[in-house]
């Protein structure tokens, strides 16, 4: 009986898809949304987003060094 609720289960739930994204490439889509919605396409140092901004693509560098390793 067991067995059957636990097919019944499975068949039941929604799978995911799981899809490995490079973290670099979810940085990347943070900097661009930093970069064009928040500070209008133009990296400002006055904008109080920038320290952020930096921040991410200093991260972005670090990350695409350990991908690479691996």
């Amino acid at each position: 009986m067991k067995e059957s609720v636990m097919k019944q289960q499975l068949i039941s739930q929604p799978q995911m898809l799981k899809v490995k994204v490079p973290v670099s490439q979810c940085l990347e889509e943070a900097i661009d949304y930093l970069l064009y919605s928040e500070m209008g396409g133009t990296e400002d140092p006055a904008n109080e987003w920038y320290n952020t901004y930096q921040s991410l693509l200093e991260l972005k560098e670090k990350v695409l060094d350990e991908e690479e390793m691996s």
